[in-house]
């Protein structure tokens, strides 16, 4: 993850948590967001003693922070993995977007292992309807020649909205190609889609 990045997630996390920190009474959401204060603030060592304490009272999202501050700051693999395991068991989508990617590409702490990481991403697909996730399943069977999957999950991921899915996919049905024909009504429409979606992040600059 980025410098940029990483600010901008946890920039986000504190929106989501200020509002509830403001009127919450239990200790896990007060360790939760002054762990992303912390974090913020760049003083990790008091951000991981905090997200401990979250993360041990169940809370999924300071498990996710845990695997990524061990990972991004400390280049610990194996508490990395460790966390973003139990995460991803409890259901955090963004938790098993990322452990999919893990098992992909391989770490100090796991091998590639691209069942384990078909099984991960197919959750965060799914059940977490997580686009991204979704295109990473359509290049993973394109890889395989899985036709039929490739196709589903490139549909799946453009209508989640990823703009190199739309993309992808308004070129397949100009040009016939990655197992679907040519269907110039569809490719138009999709074409729309992309053009939509130029406007919106320049609007959003």
């Amino acid at each position: 993850m980025t410098c940029q990045l990483k600010k901008i997630y946890i920039a986000f996390s504190l929106l989501l948590v200020t509002p509830a920190y403001s009127y919450a009474t239990t200790a896990d959401t007060n360790f939760y967001a002054q762990a992303l204060q912390a974090e913020s603030k760049g003083n990790h060592e008091l951000a991981i003693s905090h997200y401990l304490v979250s993360a041990k009272k169940g809370v999924s999202d300071a498990k996710l922070a845990l695997a990524r501050i061990y990972q991004n700051t400390y280049g610990n693999d194996q508490e990395h993995i460790k966390w973003l395991l139990e995460a991803a068991q409890e259901g955090n989508v963004l938790a098993q977007y990322e452990l999919g990617m893990t098992y992909q590409k391989g770490s100090a702490a796991v091998t590639s292992n691209l069942q384990e990481a078909q099984k991960w991403l197919t959750l965060a697909a799914n059940d977490g309807k997580y686009g991204l996730a979704a295109y990473e399943l359509f290049k993973i069977s394109s890889n395989n020649n899985e036709i039929d999957q490739a196709k589903t999950w490139l549909l799946n991921a453009a209508e989640k909205g990823i703009y190199e899915a739309m993309e992808q996919l308004q070129e397949a049905y100009q040009l016939g190609e990655s197992g679907f024909t040519i269907n110039t009504e569809k490719s138009l429409y999709w074409q729309q889609q992309v053009l939509n979606s130029q406007e919106k992040n320049t609007d959003e600059e």
